[in-house]
């Protein structure tokens, strides 16, 4: 179940970041439960940091646990 457009974009990236589909995800997905290290997510947050020219510091991503949590921090909810 893929709701919005904000999600499909985070789910785009990750996917690009992998080179894989991530299949049936939703805003609660955990992101360990992704086929992704530390340095795809790096590479995502990046990418979504130019798109919204919002940062996120490191206590930032700290808090980020799921896909949710991304999608709050850049877009809202």
């Amino acid at each position: 179940m893929m709701p919005d457009s904000d999600l499909k974009k985070i789910v785009g990236l990750i996917e690009n970041a992998v080179g894989t589909s991530l299949g049936d995800v939703e805003q609660a997905t955990a992101l360990d439960q992704l086929p992704m290290d530390s340095l795809d997510l790096f590479t995502v947050i990046g990418e979504l940091e130019e798109a919204t020219s919002r940062k996120m510091s490191d206590e930032d991503m700290e808090g980020i646990k799921t896909l949710g949590d991304i999608k709050k921090f850049f877009f809202g909810d």
